[in-house]
Parts: structure tokens; sequence; C-alpha cells
């Protein structure tokens, strides 16, 4: 398999001409499909965005539950797990979501307390979103996720999987991924010196060989420790270089 290296751009054809301190910063941005402006790390538009969200998870708890008995009974068995989540009366949302969350509890992983599902349109070809609490690492920040989740989440997975982006074939591989993300930054995100911690082991070929393409796509971490998580999620095993790596940069390891 060929692998393309990438070890500092996703978006961005200038970011790896950034200093290294810059670098992290850069990738600490939230991008829907773009990059932010490399010369920022928050701007007033971000945080504005952020704290939105931050209100609308608050509101999870109080919005109306499904009214269909199926979902409603999902939607109520995932409160008691302390998982807030409206599934907006679709079952096959509802299932995977289920499935998905039970697979993390089977293994005494913590769950998040906030997943907010919004029209998929607003996406813009991603299919999750949860980098952008590196600046609010709380346990009650939401995850948020496009409502047919359940739809392109598997098809995606495969593909992505079959082209060494993703870590696996998975189809909770999305769900995973950004749970991972949500878990590094729980136990600290620290973006200057994960940049340090990568550059220092330097085989960016071998981490995309042995986790994915994905996983060295940002010189901060997050997307390593995302991919690294949803693969052990998926039942691979990593040798212990990378799980070295992996601690150093605070990632959940399973």
């Amino acid at each position: 398999m060929e692998i393309k290296i990438q070890p500092y751009i996703l978006n961005s054809s200038t970011a790896s001409n950034l200093p290294i301190d810059r670098r992290s910063k850069f990738y600490s941005g939230i991008s829907f499909g773009k990059c932010p402006n490399p010369s920022l790390t928050v701007t007033n538009k971000q945080y504005l965005f952020e704290k939105c969200l931050m209100g609308l998870s608050k509101k999870i708890k109080h919005s109306s539950y499904s009214t269909e008995q199926t979902v409603l009974d999902i939607e109520k068995k995932l409160e008691q797990k302390g998982v807030n989540i409206r599934l907006k009366n679709n079952i096959n949302l509802a299932q995977y979501f289920y499935d998905g969350l039970k697979k993390i509890e089977e293994k005494d992983i913590p769950l998040p307390s906030n997943i907010l599902l919004f029209p998929s349109f607003l996406f813009f070809g991603t299919c999750g979103l949860s980098t952008i609490y590196k600046y609010h690492p709380q346990k009650e920040a939401p995850i948020i996720f496009p409502a047919n989740l359940d739809k392109v989440a598997p098809q995606k997975s495969v593909i992505g999987y079959s082209k060494g982006i993703f870590s696996s074939d998975s189809p909770y591989h999305i769900l995973f991924h950004e749970i991972g993300h949500w878990l590094q930054f729980l136990r600290g995100f620290t973006p200057q010196k994960n940049a340090a911690e990568i550059e220092k082991y330097g085989d960016y070929t071998r981490i995309a060989e042995t986790v994915s393409q994905r996983a060295i796509s940002y010189i901060d971490g997050s997307e390593f420790a995302a991919e690294l998580f949803a693969g052990q999620m998926a039942g691979k095993n990593y040798p212990q270089d990378i799980l070295n790596l992996a601690d150093n940069l605070n990632c959940y390891i399973i």
C-alpha cells in the first residue's frame, strides 16, 4: 500500500512552514473544511460558537423526548447511563447509538454526557466534531454528529479503511473516533507538548502504516489519539512503541 505522508497538513499547504510552536497552535483551531487563520489560536467567532454549543448541551435534558416508544425507551436507557441525547424519532439511529455506546461501556470507559445531532448539511464532508473542546475540556462538553450518522458512517468507515485513512472499518468507527478525542481532552490536551513528542518520535510512515494516515494529519496528536482509540475499540492491538507514544500524548489506551 502506498502511503501518502502529510505529517503536518490536512487542509493547508502552508502549515508545515510554520515553526513547531505555531503549528501546534494552528491545529488547535476549529475547522469546517478550511483551516483557521494560522496567526490566531481562538477567534471571537469560535469562542461564541463554543459558548453557544455549551448552552445547547445544557438544554438537552429539557428538550422534548421522542414520541416513538422504541426511541423513547433508548433515550431513557442512555440517560440512565449519564448520556443525554435526543434521537429525533429515528429507530435506526437510536439503535446505532445505543449499540455503539454499549460497546464502550462494556470496556468500563467513560461515556460522554452530551451528544448533539445536527442536520447533515452542516458538516461539509466530515461526520463528527469534538476538537472544538480543546479549549474547554469538560465532561459536559457535547460531541456533535450529523443526524444521519447511522446511514453514512458504515460506508465511510469501509472506504476510509480500504484507503488506509481510517484505523478500522467498524461501522462505529466515526463514533469511536470522536469519543477518542473527547477522552484525550479530559485527560489533558497539551498541543505544544504533543507536537514536540511527535517530532521526537519522528517516524510518520510507521504511524501511518501502523495506525492510519489520519493519525498523522495533525501535529498536535489529537487525530493520533482518536484513531488509536477507534482502532482499539475495533479490536486492534498496537506495538509497544506506538503505545508509548500514545501514553506520552495523554491518549486513552484500552
